[in-house]
């Protein structure tokens, strides 16, 4: 009788357990959730494209006031310093933006387009478009780090130079964000994959699932709570 009702137990479990893994979301999904909607260390869990973007915004937005008639060679100095900071905190501690870097933000965002591509559960539709999403993105940070590079290497000492280098920084960053394989076109390709998921539709998750992706000591990524289920510890990065 005993033995029955352990059987029983077993079964129960089992069912609840292939119930909770079937109504996990795609670990594919999550990581795309990762680039679109919520990450664990950028500021306020924001997704890591947005951050990027944001990042990106505040840099154009400080080449700008580098050009404006009232501004005097040590503010336009200032502005220059602040697009590399926008774009990478590394290089200037101090000044406006998310202090998380444009740079930091669009790295994490590839990478995790990535991961969701070589997840088990990712749909064809996934791993091909993740090929050009990815060729994309490498091809901005490339761009981005030389706009950082040129900024930070500006000579105050020459106004005009100064001047020069901040319309050089504002037209590279436009084409960065507007122009052909910048940011926009990243978000117009990034929404047509998410279009094109039908099996299951993609549905951006809820922030405990997201914040709740943990990666295995064999590189794989698994929910929290599923670990827990099954026993196994819930340390993960």
């Amino acid at each position: 009788m005993k033995s029955l009702s352990l059987l029983v137990l077993l079964v129960a479990f089992g069912s609840s357990l292939v119930g909770c893994v079937h109504r996990q979301p795609l670990i594919s999904h999550a990581h795309v959730g990762h680039t679109m909607t919520h990450w664990g260390d950028t500021p306020d869990q924001q997704g890591l494209l947005p951050v990027a973007r944001q990042e990106l915004g505040t840099a154009r937005r400080e080449a700008d006031l580098a050009l404006a008639d009232t501004a005097t060679p040590n503010q336009k100095a200032a502005h220059i310093r602040n697009v590399a900071r926008s774009l990478n905190p590394d290089a200037e501690k101090l000044g406006p933006g998310l202090g998380y870097g444009a740079i930091r933000a669009l790295e994490a965002a590839v990478e995790h387009l990535e991961y969701a591509a070589t997840s088990d559960d990712a749909s064809t539709n996934v791993v091909t478009s993740v090929v050009e999403l990815s060729a994309i993105g490498d091809n901005l940070l490339e761009r981005l780090r030389a706009v950082a590079a040129r900024a930070k290497t500006a000579d105050v000492r020459d106004v005009a130079v100064l001047d020069q280098t901040a319309v050089e920084l504002r037209a590279s960053l436009r084409d960065i964000a507007v122009g052909e394989n910048g940011f926009e076109h990243l978000q117009k390709e990034l929404d047509a994959m998410l279009a094109r998921e039908t099996n299951p539709k993609y549905q951006p998750l809820e922030k405990k699932y997201l914040l709740g992706l943990v990666r295995m000591p064999n590189g794989k990524w698994m929910y929290a709570s599923l670990r827990k289920a099954l026993g196994r510890p819930t340390y993960g990065y």
